[in-house]
């Protein structure tokens, strides 16, 4: 489970490099309307992911623990865990690509 994860982070932080890149590049480019193109996309994009790893964990809970091979003794603490990161992991994934556009355009210098 916890290779799966990190997997998922994985994948996560490469769509927010991308994002980031291509925000930028559209900003440095004085092409606003690509920007906002690219930050809906990405957002609807982040937010098709999430909800997909949200139900996939929410439904296939107790498939994917098994499938890792937890002890019995640890089984049903695993399950819930999942669970609870399943919920997580969608809102985890709005803010990474999220942040990635705040990052592209700028705003982080405005507020710090």
């Amino acid at each position: 489970m916890l290779a799966s994860s990190i997997f998922l982070i994985i994948v996560a932080n490469s769509i927010s490099i991308g994002t980031l890149a291509l925000v930028s590049r559209a900003i440095g480019s004085s092409n606003f309307q690509r920007a906002v193109e690219i930050t809906k996309q990405s957002l609807l994009f982040s937010i098709i992911v999430a909800v997909g790893l949200m139900m996939t964990g929410l439904l296939f809970y107790k498939e994917i623990i098994s499938l890792d091979g937890f002890l019995p003794e640890i089984k049903e603490i695993s399950e819930n865990f999942l669970k609870i990161f399943s919920l997580d992991i969608g809102a985890n994934y709005i803010v990474i690509i999220s942040n990635a556009i705040f990052r592209a355009s700028g705003e982080v210098k405005n507020h710090l």
